[in-house]
């Protein structure tokens, strides 16, 4: 869509460092590249800066007790837990700059913004500053990838092990796998009991009996790796993994991570940037605008991870401040993720056939209150925000996908499905009908894999128009356009399914297509007392 040549200038392999004294979160910053995005045609540009940012946690800090594990995490000689992210930060020349930045959540470590698109992009004209850093941890390290290195929990006197669960499920024969099913993925590395008592089963489906397979079929490899912590590791099984099959990995593994810290250092780079005006000096070399306002925006399992951030209480600086002004949520559906706890395992997201076990998608959904029906208990989203005057602007964006694949009714209804529920006034819901997950480009293309061409419809500018829209909201006090979603009150949410049949209020079935006999529903399940 937007695609003119940049002119670049680039200064690779300077690392300049600087300290920043008056924000105990964030010892240093490391600036490993500079690089100008400009073009002749344009009378303006951006600075796109990368590097390394140095984190702190001190772990009897109450902000930082939401963090699983802090009590367990390797400290310095003063205490606190070091650890550290990759950054990528887009500054716009001053003639075009306001005073908003926004924060991109990257999706598994990556992510393009705006301005790296074009430059005439409509965003990159409204002079927003960008930033992304890396949050995940079990990424394989890559000059493309923005990874957070987590501080290690437990020691050797004290190791951290237990059991961890992988799923595996394959599109074509094969008898090598990455257990992780991602490439560039690491797995968390056995222990010595661990690599000598491997369990791994089948089944068709999740609700089928496991069956085991011996122990003499399969064997794993565990491959070194930069990260100290995490391994590549290959499962190999003797006959191979069948198609359609859910193959189940369980064995004690060791060195979990503080997988939380990602979620940290978002919180805590975005407040120092933010508030901290006595730190201005030891940021003039990002030679950032005078940023008053903030808002952060992720697709899929970034967005996900915005609103685990918000459940978390993430939004509360360490000194009691909102961070995030505004947060948009789009192709989230009504999930959360493993961003948070021991041998978390953030790229895992519930799919309709498999991984209905991991914790993704759990109560609660909405961003109000609702009561589960499982344990009575009342909760929302928001309510950690709530309670410490932090409530940010949100925008929940999802499309028709979310609605089939990822329970995206759950967040503007009560769990049972049987009526709407109250959205608080500082959110609004939009439903993009008709289109995928992630945004076409608009051209029809034909597929060899489903029974249907892909969806190519493009609405990537209803999002990019939505943002702008959020910015309004915030510096200038103008109200968003209405929510627009299905509602169980006026007939146009309904079950797809009744009773096992198609609901033809719903779709009508086509005779040449063979059509779905559910949509994904996500199961309760029990994780224990200590979950």
């Amino acid at each position: 869509m937007f695609y003119p040549k940049f002119i670049k200038t680039i200064i690779f392999g300077i690392s300049v460092l600087f300290q920043l004294g008056s924000q105990a979160e964030i010892s240093r910053i490391e600036i490993l590249q500079r690089e100008q995005l400009e073009t002749s045609a344009l009378n303006y540009s951006y600075e796109k800066i990368q590097g390394v940012i140095y984190f702190t946690l001190d772990p009897i800090d109450s902000a930082n007790a939401r963090i699983t594990d802090i009590e367990h995490a390797q400290t310095n000689e003063e205490g606190k837990v070091p650890y550290s992210a990759d950054f990528k930060l887009l500054v716009p020349t001053s003639d075009i700059a306001n005073e908003t930045l926004l924060y991109m959540v990257n999706n598994r470590g990556r992510g393009t913004t705006p301005p790296e698109i074009s430059l005439s992009h409509p965003l990159a004209r409204e002079g927003y500053t960008y930033l992304v850093t890396g949050w995940i941890h079990e990424l394989e390290q890559s000059e493309e990838i923005l990874r957070l290195l987590a501080p290690p929990v437990g020691n050797e006197i004290r190791p951290i092990t237990g059991e961890v669960r992988y799923e595996i499920s394959v599109y074509s024969a094969s008898n090598d796998v990455n257990i992780t099913m991602s490439d560039g993925h690491l797995a968390y590395e056995p222990s010595d009991f661990g690599y000598d008592n491997v369990s791994l089963t089948q089944r068709l489906y999740q609700t089928d009996p496991r069956v085991p397979i011996d122990d003499s079929r399969f064997s794993l490899k565990v491959n070194n790796s930069p990260n100290s912590d995490l391994k590549e590791i290959t499962l190999n099984l003797i006959g191979g993994f069948k198609p359609g099959y859910i193959y189940e990995l369980i064995y004690e593994a060791k060195n979990p991570g503080l997988a939380g810290a990602g979620m940290a250092g978002i919180r805590d780079i975005v407040a120092l940037i933010r508030h901290d005006d006595e730190a201005r000096i030891d940021l003039e070399r990002l030679k950032l605008p005078d940023i008053k306002y903030t808002i952060a925006y992720g697709h899929s399992q970034s967005g996900r991870l915005l609103r685990q951030f918000l459940y978390d209480g993430f939004n509360e600086d360490t000194h009691g401040r909102r961070v995030f002004d505004g947060v948009i949520p789009y192709g989230a559906g009504g999930g959360r993720g493993m961003f948070n706890n021991r041998f978390a395992m953030p790229t895992r997201t519930n799919g309709h056939h498999s991984n209905h076990l991991f914790p993704m998608d759990l109560f609660p959904f909405t961003y109000g209150l609702t009561t589960d029906p499982f344990t009575g208990v009342t909760d929302g989203i928001l309510s950690r925000a709530v309670s410490t005057g932090t409530v940010p602007y949100i925008m929940h964006i999802q499309t028709s996908n979310e609605y089939w694949l990822r329970g995206g009714s759950l967040p503007h209804t009560d769990p049972t499905g049987e009526f709407d529920a109250v959205i608080p006034e500082e959110v609004r819901f939009y439903t993009i009908g008709g289109s995928p997950h992630s945004s076409g480009n608009g051209l029809p293309r034909r597929t060899k894999t489903f029974q249907l061409t892909s969806n190519p419809n493009m609405w990537n500018p209803i999002l990019f128009s939505l943002i702008s829209k959020m910015n309004d909201w915030i510096v200038r006090d103008l109200d968003p356009p209405a929510s627009k979603y299905p509602k169980i009150e006026n007939n146009s949410l309904v079950a797809s399914h009744l009773f096992g049949d198609i609901n033809i209020s719903a779709w009508r079935p086509l005779s040449f297509v063979k059509h779905p006999a559910s949509s994904y529903t996500p199961s309760y399940n029990y994780y224990g007392a200590r979950w």
